[in-house]
């Protein structure tokens, strides 16, 4: 038996595939010819709320870095100075990798152009100091609404870097930090305790204060004249701070309480060297383990946690740490966010 193939049946097989080749017909023309039909390039992606602070936090580490260059290829500084300068604009370069760089959507999408900004004066030590501090402060306000907790972690840790590059710089400098919410902080005796941690979390910022209290006593105690009473003095007002937080984190006077009267470590703490090198060393695990907190805490609480990471930090870098682009982050690998 054949196939049917009356006229009929093969014109009305055939329509779908006649309309498809007249339609690539029709294409392979206009082609030849350079015909094209005009459309608008695609505009590019409106950004969320990460990627509007990711792109400010990108637009300050540019102005630091740039603010840094010029500042070294200008000259005139001392070498202590010149230091810091160079860690800053290593450190800018570790933050623009962390952070992605700056935004390029692809030569397809129209970006939408920025207001010309008018042309600003050099840079100087002071005008560098207070945009690394001012930066730091931004991206504090802004954790809030970062939705991502790991993205928060990075952005405080790049605060805190910047916080500590001003320090140093201020210190190198000599000039002075601007009056504001995190540098406050950073020396603010009364800082409200973190919320809703673990209670091992709550004994480890008691003890660490506590320690540190009869590091600066035993050091204190080999010390002569003014610089004895300011050492013994500081030791008793860790101490004193060490019970507030136990009592405020309601560890005071019970199985839970972590303070001793004596601690134990490797190295001779009444040497000042010696006393100077563990207080930055435990600061610095102070700083790691806020750190590591921060994802963890609701959203509302990270600058709280931020401002004990600086304070931590602040302090580790008065007792003789070096700056690190990365405080809280030792671990870090740079990678873009998102």
């Amino acid at each position: 038996m054949h196939p049917d193939t009356s006229p009929a049946r093969v014109g009305l097989a055939s329509r779908p595939i006649a309309a498809l080749l007249a339609a690539l017909l029709a294409a392979v023309l206009l082609g030849g010819c350079s015909l094209r039909l005009e459309t608008d390039n695609p505009h590019a992606p409106t950004p969320d709320a990460v990627e509007v602070i990711r792109e400010a936090m990108v637009l300050d580490v540019l102005t630091i870095r740039d603010s840094a260059e010029t500042l070294i290829t200008t000259g005139g500084n001392d070498d202590a100075t010149t230091a810091v300068l160079q860690d800053i604009l290593t450190a800018s370069a570790a933050h623009l990798e962390a952070l992605g760089g700056i935004y390029d959507p692809g030569p397809d999408y129209v970006v939408a152009q920025a207001e010309p900004t008018p042309s600003q004066a050099p840079p100087t030590l002071e005008t560098l100091t207070a945009t690394l501090a001012d930066a730091a402060n931004r991206t504090r306000s802004a954790l809030e609404a970062t939705a991502a907790p790991l993205d928060a972690r990075l952005f405080a840790t790049i605060a805190t870097a910047h916080y500590g590059y001003a320090l140093s710089l201020a210190n190198a400098a000599d000039t002075a930090l601007p009056d504001i919410d995190l540098v406050s902080a950073a020396v603010n005796p009364e800082l409200p305790i973190p919320a809703e941690l673990e209670t091992s979390d709550y004994q480890s910022l008691v003890v660490t204060q506590d320690a540190i209290g009869y590091i600066r006593e035993m050091w204190g105690l080999h010390l002569d004249g003014n610089r004895k009473e300011r050492v013994l003095a500081q030791s008793r007002s860790d101490r004193d701070r060490a019970r507030t937080l136990a009592s405020r984190s309601g560890l005071i006077d019970t199985a839970d309480d972590p303070r001793e009267l004596f601690y134990e470590f490797d190295r001779d703490i009444t040497r000042q060297r010696a006393a100077r090198r563990t207080i930055a060393e435990l600061r610095l695990a102070q700083v790691h383990r806020f750190s590591a907190l921060l994802p963890d805490v609701a959203s509302g609480e990270r600058a709280n946690l931020l401002d004990w990471m600086v304070q931590s930090y602040h302090d580790a870098l008065r007792t003789g740490a070096t700056p690190e682009p990365f405080p809280g982050m030792p671990e870090y690998e740079a990678a873009d966010v998102g």
